[in-house]
């Protein structure tokens, strides 16, 4: 009968686990030291473009967390991180971007974003790992319960971001 209420104990907190894809912020601290790897690193202070949907609530509230732990600039090493919020449906301010992070709940749109950020070779970068798994982000990360970094080499290529390779040890590449 213990086995049965811990079975369902832990079926009751699976949803919650699964649908946690909301910024954290060890994963802005993942991100930029990710961005520390990059062959080609940006300019800082770098402005962290994070395009978000304003009339979807997850994207909207993902966005909103995001730009407030960014501040007015949020220091990892060398590199400043600054928020450039960006609706998805203004993508041409995605110029003077250092990376771009593609907030949860825009698959619908996700297609257009990568678009956009690679003619202007910039790293897309999500909590979402569908972004990177479907090949419209180049990376994804999680930082609980474990770091993990996904890099699509494909969508690396396209929009020619390179990585040191010191970090294709830390990372897993599809």
């Amino acid at each position: 009968m213990k086995w049965k209420a811990l079975v369902l104990t832990v079926l009751l907190c699976l949803p919650a686990a699964m649908a946690r894809a909301d910024v954290a912020l060890d994963d802005v601290q993942v991100i930029a030291k990710s961005l520390g790897f990059l062959a080609a690193k940006p300019a800082t202070p770098a402005k962290m473009a994070i395009v978000f949907a304003p009339d979807i609530a997850v994207s909207k509230a993902e966005a909103d967390r995001l730009a407030a732990m960014l501040g007015s600039g949020f220091k990892e090493g060398s590199l400043t991180l600054e928020p450039l919020l960006v609706p998805v449906a203004e993508l041409e301010k995605l110029d003077g971007a250092g990376v771009v992070f593609v907030t949860t709940g825009l698959a619908a749109h996700q297609g257009a974003i990568f678009e956009s950020a690679k003619s202007k070779r910039l790293l897309t970068v999500s909590t979402d790992s569908s972004c990177a798994r479907t090949g419209h982000c180049v990376m994804s990360v999680a930082s609980q319960p474990a770091v993990e970094i996904l890099v699509n080499k494909q969508a690396a290529d396209q929009s020619q971001v390179a990585f040191r390779a010191a970090f294709r040890m830390l990372i897993i590449e599809i």
